[in-house]
């Protein structure tokens, strides 16, 4: 007895105990949650940072999803705040904890230390996520005054481009575009007039399908800017097209159905029957069936005429890849009219900013000892490497739906840009990079180095002295990977005696007063002249002329007409180069791709007179066509060309024979290509 009452005491006061604990109650009915409150001094607070982890989406109107560009993910960023501030503290079993969720940072710390973090992360948004702005104009400039632009890729002042185009008078016209967004990101601006038009009819069978195209007029812009490494420059991707003069020829397409009844259908059979049963005359009857036929088919038949519209306009674009200093002007590219409009050519100037001209730099944070400094270096340039745009083919025999479809065009992908060094075994320039700067700043000596990447950005802590050595390092190895070269094309009609001049000499090579001596002959003519700034490695174009649609060819399927429009540059050219580096540095291997049209083409237009024979079991089809069909006759230069170019002389890259007018007469000038190649780095 006293065992079973002592037993039972024992069990009233550890209930009595467990009710008056409600600690021990919420640990043993709630265990694994936390709802204890924060340690003496210490506070929580949320830090959002959608700004920082937010994908870049495209805005150049081809594809306005996210081009996988992330600044840095939230791993990246709660690392570097781990870095940064109070590293001792963020022991796995705390009390210091930080946590994410949908994209907001719970941090559990000491009121200094979340100073410090709020300054941290002004200085990544400073730095990880700056804006991009640029200005971008466009202007008519005379040859003579874009000259000293042309020779010399230096950066432009804003007050010496603005008397230019002062200078310049109402001539020049010049227009401004503005342009904002992230780095990285690609974004568009213009003004155009679009003008909807029936530009194709797809037929299969009976069916006639109207197709409708597109034809532009006016100016757009495409820009993409990325920082270099040390944040003095700015690599901007520009893409610009222009239309104007529109204009529209016609093309007509003819049809004419004929159909006769060759056998009874159900119908009259039943109509001949009741007319038997009713009394009525036979031949009445089939008559009478004869003749409501052959009026239900001859009020079906078609005599019809669709007519195609053929645009045709001055057009011309380019893509182009400068490096310039943070807040100067740089020639992006010209546009030689001269084929149409002898003197004329527009020259596109952008200004681009994105964040600081230095790279931001965190002090005053106990993740520091003296003397050193935090910095985050962009790599964006150097992970994307320059993409490839290859010229238009406006030579080709298929036609796009849009005139414009080629410019607008997704750039593709560059077999010499770098990959992602950070996927493991992917090669690239970037991650050699890094790995020399590991070696160099984080061996035995210098162990309290950090050069981490992060993202797409380099994370260090440095002194001041190996920060300038590290900006120096990273800048130097974006250059050498693909570092910018101003290409300057002519494409120059010689009169035969100056030719076999310069044919039967021995020198290739020639400097500015030279050539111009040799192209100012009498009898000389500069059909091109154009200026092209690319990256080392990249392909790029540029093209200018008149464009127009023509009735290239019909597609024919039994019966079926089906009609097939092209398009043709005329008065104009496409030029398409690649720079690629040498051993040496003092020049520069070119492909170089160009067409060019130097007078108008003639189109003759012919007509296509066809019919077919359908028979079938109740009708006979007879399908007459009537199409215009366009021949047209053109004088085309074509240089396909590799040539190693010093840097800053003229080059011979090719020559050949001016083609015959389209009146047949013999042109007998000797047509020369002429290339110099300046790196802007030099």
């Amino acid at each position: 007895m006293n065992r079973a009452i002592g037993m039972l005491v024992l069990i009233v006061a550890f209930a009595g105990m467990t009710l008056l604990s409600p600690g021990l109650r919420a640990e043993e009915h709630n265990e694994g949650d936390d709802f204890e409150p924060p340690p003496e001094g210490f506070t929580e607070q949320t830090y959002p940072l959608s700004d920082l982890m937010r994908p870049i989406a495209n805005l150049s109107g081809e594809n306005e999803e996210s081009n996988n560009i992330v600044p840095l993910n939230i791993n990246d960023i709660k690392e570097i705040l781990k870095t940064s501030v109070a590293p001792d503290t963020w022991r796995a079993h705390g009390p210091a904890r930080m946590d994410d969720e949908n994209g907001v940072l719970i941090v559990l710390q000491k009121k200094e230390v979340h100073e410090e973090l709020a300054k941290v992360l002004d200085w990544l948004r400073e730095s990880a996520a700056p804006a991009f702005h640029g200005t971008v104009v466009v202007a008519a400039m005379k040859p003579e005054a874009l000259q000293k632009y042309t020779d010399d890729p230096a950066p432009i002042e804003p007050a010496d481009l603005q008397k230019a185009i002062e200078d310049a008078g109402a001539a020049a016209h010049p227009e401004f575009f503005e342009i904002n967004g992230a780095e990285g990101q690609r974004i568009s601006v213009g003004s155009s007039v679009r003008h909807r038009y029936l530009g194709d009819i797809d037929v299969a069978g009976a069916v006639y399908d109207p197709v409708l195209r597109t034809a532009v007029e006016g100016l757009r812009i495409q820009a993409l800017g990325m920082r270099t490494p040390d944040c003095k420059n700015v690599h901007v991707e520009i893409r610009a097209a222009f239309g104007r003069d529109l204009k529209f020829d016609t093309a007509k397409v003819k049809l004419a159905l004929v159909a006769t009844q060759t056998v009874q259908n159900s119908n009259a059979d039943a109509d001949k029957d009741k007319g038997k049963k009713d009394g009525g005359d036979k031949k009445d009857a089939d008559a009478k069936d004869k003749k409501k036929s052959e009026e239900t088919f001859a009020n079906d038949g078609l005599n019809k005429e669709m007519t195609l519209s053929l645009p045709a306009l001055t057009a011309g674009g380019f893509a182009a890849t400068v490096e310039v200093p943070q807040g100067k002007f740089a020639l992006a590219g010209t546009l030689d009219l001269g084929l149409i409009e002898k003197g004329e050519k527009l020259a596109v100037f952008v200004r681009p900013n994105i964040g600081t001209e230095n790279v931001a730099t965190l002090l005053g944070v106990s993740g520091l000892k003296e003397g050193e400094s935090f910095r985050l270096y962009p790599l964006l340039a150097m992970l994307r490497g320059p993409a490839d745009y290859p010229a238009p083919n406006f030579f080709s025999r298929f036609a796009d739906q849009n005139m414009f479809s080629n410019l607008e065009a997704a750039p593709t992908a560059n077999a010499y840009a770098p990959r992602d060094p950070f996927v493991s075994g992917a090669p690239s320039a970037t991650g050699e990079s890094m790995r020399r700067a590991k070696m160099q700043f984080q061996e035995k000596v210098r162990m309290n180095k950090i050069v981490e990447p992060r993202g797409s950005f380099v994370f260090t802590r440095l002194k001041d002295d190996d920060h300038a050595k590290m900006a120096a390092r990273l800048t130097s190895d974006l250059h050498r990977a693909g570092a910018p070269v101003r290409a300057h094309v002519l494409l120059v009609a010689l009169s035969p005696e100056s030719s076999r001049k310069l044919m039967f000499s021995s020198s290739r090579v020639f400097d500015g007063p030279a050539l111009n001596v040799l192209i100012g002959a009498p009898g000389s003519e500069t059909l091109v002249d154009e200026a092209l700034t690319v990256a080392m490695n990249q392909r790029s174009f540029v093209f200018a002329g008149h464009l127009r649609e023509y009735v290239a060819d019909y597609d024919i399927n039994g019966d079926s007409y089906d009609p097939a429009t092209d398009r043709l540059l005329d008065r104009g050219f496409v030029l398409d180069l690649r720079p690629m580096p040498t051993a040496s540095g003092k020049s520069t291997d070119v492909e170089i791709r160009l067409a060019a049209v130097p007078g108008a083409a003639e189109i003759k237009r012919s007509t296509v007179d066809a019919f077919s024979v359908s028979s079938g079991a109740e009708v006979n089809l007879v399908l007459g066509i009537g199409a215009d069909l366009d021949l047209p006759h053109l004088g085309l230069l074509d240089l396909r060309q590799t040539v190693r170019a010093p840097f800053g002389q003229y080059i011979i890259v090719g020559a050949t024979q001016m083609p015959p007018g389209v009146d047949g007469k013999p042109d007998p000038r000797q047509a020369v290509l002429f290339l110099r190649t300046v790196s802007e780095d030099k």
